[in-house]
């Protein structure tokens, strides 16, 4: 095992703890290509000889900068809102609009003088009733993010709740409790100028979505938390001076030489341990790692949730990250898998605060580690198959009142056995889970993994339908086709009704049909592209199911 190489200046530091075979020479090819100064000069040729999706894709590079002249504004807004009695704050939005304030929710926690924030990003119809259920309408701000102002997702939820609110508290104060987040020229932007909504909040086109959490749609949530942003923007300023410097002593590059050396040698699991505190950054990371690598044939897998095992777990294809607090001491656990061979990094806050500088730090390092295995950072080009294909599914329903095949089979845990079985050494199995996000569901679901893991030593991961297709789905389709992909849908229940406008009651589709034509669109375009793909019903009480396919999972023997 290597001693501790590490960089960083301020409150987040990399530090390479068993490194990856590879990870001198990925170091020596970033200085020899120039890569970081390449980076910062913007150069599309560090990625691909088109500078397409490349040099207008660069803005995050700055926004240290550009936002702290925005800071005071977002404080005085949060201000003003407090200010006019609304207490709690609604976000609807989806991938980089929502996990960004997730992250900032989770981590910092709201703040004496600031409000919680709660982010809708499902349209499962239970998940959209139980997040109204949680409101006060007379109390609450609604908050509609969406980078292009037309995720299918986000305008139903904002035309429902924009409706709902208006018949709770009268239409010129719903004006009034309402703030669109997005980008210059878009139909949303339109709409909140029609609207006059209370507020219209613009982002920066040259920023892409995974890009975006220190923009506008991270940082005016943050603000409402009540978090001090000219700090969070300070330690995104102390990294970017970092990130500048030579490959041998720039965090990002060595967090990138790490990983990238880790996927040349077939470890492409990113395999991510948390503690308590740092948790609700994972799921920012692994949109941004795996919508930025995972195409042409290529990708890194993160893989959240799972509990570390003995090294008897895993395979060769891992490597673990370890992410934390200074304060807080490193998981025990990690020691023995470095002992067996494992190669592990760790990413260390000094404190919750230095989350702007661990935002940067993780963008830098995507983009260095991107150059290194040859893919376009800043695309998605599998993301509108799923869409093209679900948008599909919702004209047949208009049409026909369906949505595409019923699946009547229940989850069985012979099926799943069955379906694992067939796979190989560095396959991978995603749960893709198209039911309500509730804690006792999730913590079968945790469960079913194990059980998966403890029978092929297959890395798992897990993702909430729709929200999984705004992040880990163009991996899914991109990557080397080493998945294989368990879909977990929800039998018909009470369902919910999509105005279809803001001003009207009329209504053509559901969320239900909406939810199922997300499953029924990806489960199509996932196939297209040559991956299995098992799908089942999941019956009513969701969590029980779920643990009893576990439990009988583990028991079963090997054919």
């Amino acid at each position: 095992m290597r001693g501790p190489r590490q960089g960083g200046e301020g409150g987040v530091q990399v530090k390479v703890l068993s490194a990856p075979a590879g990870t001198a020479a990925a170091l020596e090819a970033l200085q020899a290509h120039r890569a970081v100064e390449r980076l910062w000069a913007e150069d599309h040729t560090l990625w691909n000889p088109s500078p397409v999706e490349i040099r207008d894709r660069m803005g995050w590079l700055h926004l240290p900068s550009t936002m702290a002249e925005r800071a005071e504004e977002f404080r005085r807004f949060a201000e003003e809102v407090r200010e006019s009695g609304l207490r709690e704050a609604l976000l609807l939005g989806m991938g980089g609009s929502s996990l960004a304030p997730e992250t900032f929710a989770g981590l910092l926690g709201c703040e004496k003088e600031g409000m919680p924030l709660h982010v809708l990003d499902s349209t499962h119809p239970a998940a959209v009733e139980a997040a109204w259920e949680r409101q006060d309408p007379s109390r609450t701000l609604l908050i509609v993010s969406t980078k292009t102002g037309t995720t299918v997702e986000t305008l139903s939820l904002f035309r429902l709740f924009y409706r709902r609110l208006t018949l709770s508290v009268g239409a010129d104060r719903a004006r009034r409790q309402c703030v669109a987040i997005t980008d210059p020229g878009s139909p949303l932007a339109s709409e909140a100028g029609r609207l006059r909504l209370l507020r219209l909040f613009l982002g920066d086109p040259t920023v892409g979505g995974r890009y975006a959490a220190l923009s506008p749609f991270g940082l005016l949530p943050a603000a409402l938390i009540g978090i001090d942003l000219q700090a969070l923007v300070r330690s995104a300023g102390a990294m970017a001076d970092a990130c500048r410097a030579p490959a041998q002593t720039n965090p990002a590059a060595q967090l990138a030489a790490a990983l990238a050396a880790a996927a040349w040698a077939g470890r492409d699991k990113l395999t991510l341990t948390t503690s308590t505190s740092t948790e609700s950054l994972a799921p920012w990371i692994e949109q941004l790692v795996a919508e930025s690598t995972g195409k042409d044939g290529r990708g890194i897998l993160p893989v959240l949730g799972e509990p570390l095992g003995p090294p008897s777990a895993y395979g060769s294809d891992r490597v673990f990250l370890e992410l934390r607090l200074a304060e807080e001491s490193p998981d025990p656990q990690l020691a023995p898998l470095e002992g067996a061979g494992q190669p592990s990094v760790s990413v260390v806050l000094g404190s919750a605060g230095e989350v702007g500088g661990a935002f940067f730090l993780w963008e830098c390092a995507t983009a260095l580690l991107a150059h290194l295995m040859g893919v376009h950072p800043f695309n998605q080009p599998n993301v509108d198959s799923a869409k093209d294909l679900a948008r599909r599914e919702v004209e047949d329903y208009c049409r026909t009142g369906r949505v595409d095949e019923v699946v009547p089979e229940p989850l069985l845990a012979e099926d799943v056995a069955a379906f694992v079985d067939e796979g190989r050494a560095g396959d991978y199995v995603a749960l893709q889970v198209f039911l309500p996000p509730e804690e006792r569901t999730r913590e079968a679901l945790g469960a079913l993994r194990q059980a998966i893991r403890g029978r092929t030593c297959f890395a798992t991961s897990q993702g909430y339908g729709p929200r999984y297709l705004h992040s880990v789905g163009q991996l899914h389709k991109g990557d080397r086709g080493n998945g294989r992909f368990i879909q977990l849908l929800s039998p018909s229940g009470p369902d919910v009704l999509i105005p279809d406008d803001l001003e009207s009651e009329g209504s053509t589709l559901s969320f239900g049909a909406l939810i199922a034509a997300q499953a029924a669109g990806d489960r199509r375009a996932l196939r297209a592209a040559g991956r299995p793909v098992l799908a089942r019903r999941v019956d009513p009480p969701l969590a029980g199911a779920v643990r009893r396919v576990a439990d009988a999972l583990s028991r079963l023997e090997l054919a």
